[in-house]
């Protein structure tokens, strides 16, 4: 799981047998003590949100390599491990963990959702990586298996991903020869685009936005910059006119970033909905920042009485952390 609270509040419920990463990513001091116990079967349990899916991605990654059967199990949407407890209580937890995903079939969700999966090129895409991930499988049996898998989800003949599989990496030179395509923007990237793109097209929104979002909670230098200047107009007259917006922009790629915003297209009856999953978009990855300065704040704290504090501050912010919506991405 990702962090203490996910352990502590399940334990105190009766559900055992849980261990706190620490973070959202495995490293190898988790390896090291997986291996000196002999563990046979790891069920990654992060967090519902993207981040936790991505989580569960890079830890499934890093296991490959070991000697154990892997597997993810799901949250109800928007929950963490102990709002499972706390508001279902302890046995819908252990619901979860008792049926939890195979790898194979995780990861193929993971990736179609990622990649797509109606296109040749797509479906290219998901096969190339599924057989990377198989190729650090010490297990021959379990990669062979999973190999028949992937042949049969796309029709493909075993023998030819046998062989894709058998064929060497590439040397970092030819890796860095090839040409690497251009990545979508992150979520919060998007989040933030709409965000100004509503302050531009709707009077009301820009006064709610200019409110409650600060110029420097958006992700990007250039973001800030188109933001502080749509804040500005704003204040100025009322309003965002994006014929002003891009005016102001003198720089290239500040004026990139303004008309990224404007060729965003927004849907005035849903004005109320998407504002409302922007702005939660941005206070998650601000909660998730100042959690992460609490847990370093709380390993280094010097007594018991800092420790007590720590934890109150970090129960108190878990009232009031922003609740995920599942309307980001892809809207």
């Amino acid at each position: 799981m990702e962090g203490y609270l996910d352990v502590i509040i399940p334990f105190q419920a009766g559900v055992r047998g849980l261990v706190a990463t620490m973070g959202t990513a495995l490293g190898s001091d988790h390896l090291k003590l997986l291996r000196r116990n002999e563990v046979r079967k790891v069920v990654l349990l992060f967090d519902s949100d993207a981040a936790g899916q991505k989580a569960s991605e890079r830890g499934l990654d890093l296991l490959l390599s070991e000697d154990a059967d892997l597997f993810v199990a799901e949250l109800p949407p928007g929950m963490d491990p102990d709002d499972v407890v706390l508001k279902e209580g302890p046995d819908r937890l252990r619901e979860c963990l008792a049926k939890p995903r195979e790898i194979f079939d995780f990861l193929m969700s993971s990736l179609t959702a990622r990649h797509g999966g109606e296109t040749p090129a797509t479906r290219a895409r998901i096969v190339e990586e599924m057989l990377a991930r198989l190729a650090r499988i010490p297990d021959a049996v379990k990669q062979e298996l999973l190999l028949q898998q992937l042949a049969l989800r796309f029709g493909l003949e075993e023998r030819t991903l046998r062989g894709r599989l058998d064929q060497p990496a590439p040397s970092p030179k030819a890796a860095a020869a090839r040409p690497v395509p251009p990545e979508a923007p992150p979520a919060l990237e998007i989040a933030a685009r709409e965000l100004l793109a509503w302050a531009v097209a709707d009077a009301k929104a820009a006064a709610r936005i200019r409110q409650e979002v600060a110029e420097e909670r958006y992700p990007t230098e250039a973001l800030r910059k188109v933001a502080h200047q749509a804040y500005t107009l704003f204040d100025r007259t009322g309003e965002v006119s994006g014929r002003d917006l891009i005016a102001l922009m003198q720089a290239p790629d500040l004026m990139q970033a303004a008309a990224e915003v404007l060729s965003v297209e927004v849907e005035r009856p849903r004005a109320e909905e998407r504002v409302q999953a922007c702005v939660d978009a941005l206070a998650r990855v601000q909660y998730k920042l100042e959690s992460r300065d609490r847990h370093a704040r709380l390993k280094s704290a010097s007594s018991p009485e800092e420790e007590a504090e720590i934890l109150r501050q970090v129960m108190e912010a878990r009232k009031r952390r922003p609740k995920d919506n599942g309307l980001l991405p892809g809207r």
